[in-house]
């Protein structure tokens, strides 16, 4: 999988020509079979997701960082998969560095780990329109970058509170 990904950024760069400004792209790829409880992820230089959970926020970090497909470097990359547990109810939430880069006035980078840490989400779009207002309100709405937020949620979560 490693290899299509230097094949394809190989590509694009020869497609790009002379005007292009970037030497090289991230890539993450994240796999979750069918049952659910776990994600499989394989990372190319790029941020690294974060496990939304119980009010907590951890980044899965890779234990051996990948090389950017396209990058240049010398050698192959073997780019080895790493698996990490899905509770049910977890989110899985993936951004791009236009979410981690984005400052306020003292120019202090916004952290989803602390700005989202104890606090629940219901729905993946719950967890996606937090980030984006949380984001844009660190900023004063100065995005100085592009930013891409997804999250998925592994269903069957602890039951919520009921009434009588």
């Amino acid at each position: 999988m490693a290899r299509r990904l230097d094949t394809a950024a190989e590509r694009a760069e020869s497609e790009e020509g002379e005007g292009f400004s970037e030497e090289f792209t991230t890539a993450l790829l994240a796999q979750i079979p069918p049952d659910g409880d776990r994600v499989a992820l394989l990372s190319r230089g790029h941020l690294p997701p974060y496990l939304v959970a119980d009010g907590r926020v951890a980044p899965l970090i890779r234990s051996t960082p990948g090389t950017p497909p396209g990058a240049g470097l010398p050698g192959l990359d073997d780019a080895e998969t790493d698996t990490f547990p899905l509770p049910p109810g977890a989110s899985l939430l993936l951004t791009t560095d236009g979410v981690t880069e984005a400052r306020d006035r003292r120019g202090v980078f916004y952290d989803p780990a602390t700005g989202l840490s104890g606090r629940s989400f219901d729905e993946p779009q719950e967890l996606v329109d937090t980030v984006v207002r949380e984001v844009t309100a660190w900023s004063g709405g100065r995005l100085h970058d592009d930013m891409a937020v997804l999250a998925v949620t592994r269903p069957g979560g602890p039951p919520g509170p009921t009434t009588t």
